[in-house]
């Protein structure tokens, strides 16, 4: 007599069956519906539209300064001769600017320089080697335009030579920022008219970069202006130009 054998719920065959079943429905539930299963290659999102454009703005400035580059000159038979006379005319000059309402920190000295004087001791003769000149370079800011005329008498009544004036914006940090508020405008002006032509809509900006750094401009010939002359007026210029990106979405 064969005897007959059960499984319990626990174990055995039955169990196994029962578990992979469970298994298999779990899987199947994180399977694709056949109406919503995709074949083939991996489906991408389409790419951003974007717009890339570069603004540029401009703002003039009136000077309100003037920096004027002089020379001061010495003459004696040695070197050092010719040094202590530099130094004597150095001191004259820089008083008369003092006495002129120049400020001490603005008198500020850029080099010297050393040159052998040369003399013709006959008119047959050839040329001699007779001194030194010594050549002092300073900076002077002008902080007063109305009175640069006697700052520079102040300075040509000693012996001084003024070669260069350069008139400036003493603060330019404000023309610095309506340059960018214009170019920023500027930009969004002709991301605008590219949207329009493409059929879009102008999105929000991604990105800005201002490339290259603020530049500053000196319009005209400014070493011939001096108080009155119309070209030292609205002869300053800041100019910015930035990059932005914008976005853009259809209608």
């Amino acid at each position: 007599m064969l005897a007959s054998r059960r499984c319990s719920p626990s174990g055995g065959r039955p169990a196994l069956r029962a578990s992979a079943l469970a298994g298999l429905l779990a899987l199947a539930g994180c399977m694709e519906r056949p109406e919503t299963a995709h074949y083939g290659p991996p489906v991408l999102e389409p790419p951003a539209r974007v717009i890339e454009v570069f603004g540029q703005g401009a703002v003039s400035g009136t000077p309100n300064i003037a920096e004027v580059t002089l020379v001061v000159s010495g003459f004696g038979a040695t070197t050092d001769e010719s040094f202590r006379a530099n130094v004597a005319m150095t001191a004259k000059v820089t008083q008369n600017l003092l006495n002129h309402g120049v400020r001490p920190t603005d008198v500020l000295p850029r080099g010297f320089r050393l040159q052998p004087g040369v003399g013709f001791p006959g008119p047959e003769t050839t040329a001699m080697v007779d001194g030194t000149w010594s050549s002092r370079d300073i900076a002077v800011v002008a902080r007063d335009l109305e009175a640069l005329p006697k700052v520079l008498s102040a300075v040509t009544n000693f012996g001084g030579e003024v070669i260069d004036i350069r008139f400036q914006v003493a603060n330019t940090e404000p023309l610095e920022e309506r340059a960018r508020e214009h170019a920023v405008i500027d930009a969004r002006e002709r991301a605008q008219a590219f949207a329009q032509e493409l059929g879009l809509r102008l999105g929000e900006p991604l990105s800005l970069r201002e490339v290259p750094p603020v530049e500053v401009a000196q319009l005209g010939d400014l070493r011939r202006g001096v108080p009155g002359d119309v070209a030292t007026r609205d002869a300053y210029e800041v100019r910015a130009t930035v990059e932005v990106v914008f976005a853009l979405d259809p209608f």
